[in-house]
């Protein structure tokens, strides 16, 4: 049912993967000639053949679709987890590649990690609450079915 408390986990999660999306996660800095820009984790795009791509909005806006249709699909709980694992996976891969891509990028500018970066960390928590008290449901739904028969 949509009253339980994974429903609530899960636009918890929703709602701060949204704000981690929009968060100044990067900033470039160049005290020489006074230059200071922060970078939004939507905006991180690399240049690949020739276009730009947006892989950590389209990453993240897959893993909040994901928590949203977890939402809905209270009868299936075990494809419920599976998306909510498929949520948590996209969305730890988008951290990982925020780091992965500016360690690995050479730039005659400073690039510092904003505690922004720390807004990556409620979602992973909130996502395995959800998944926890799904499991939880489950094995109610189970112990009633024992009961029944």
């Amino acid at each position: 049912m949509l009253q339980r408390i994974q429903t609530i986990y899960l636009l918890l999660a929703i709602a701060t993967i949204a704000s981690f999306l929009f968060a100044p996660v990067i900033r470039f800095e160049a005290a020489d000639i006074k230059y200071v820009n922060d970078v939004q984790a939507w905006d991180i795009k690399p240049f690949i053949s020739g276009y730009f791509v947006f892989i950590v909005a389209i990453l993240e806006g897959i893993a909040i679709g994901f928590s949203l249709i977890a939402i809905f699909l209270y009868k299936r709980r075990s494809f419920q987890v599976a998306l909510s694992w498929l949520a948590l996976f996209l969305h730890a891969a988008c951290a990982a590649y925020i780091y992965y891509y500016f360690q690995t990028k050479e730039n005659p500018i400073d690039i510092i990690y904003t505690l922004w970066n720390l807004a990556a960390i409620p979602p992973v928590i909130f996502l395995i609450l959800a998944i926890i008290n799904i499991k939880k449901d489950e094995a109610l739904v189970k112990s009633m079915d024992r009961l029944r028969d």
